[in-house]
């Protein structure tokens, strides 16, 4: 069985919440913290 992390990040820029799931929690968070640098 696959462990899952549940996350909830918080943008005070466009004051919102955002909801996620990962199975790589520092790789998940340096996505969102590095939104120029990611491709998809």
């Amino acid at each position: 069985m696959d462990n899952f992390f549940v996350y909830i990040l918080y943008s005070s820029k466009i004051d919102k919440f955002y909801v996620g799931k990962t199975q790589n929690l520092e790789n998940r968070l340096n996505y969102h913290n590095n939104p120029k640098s990611n491709k998809i």
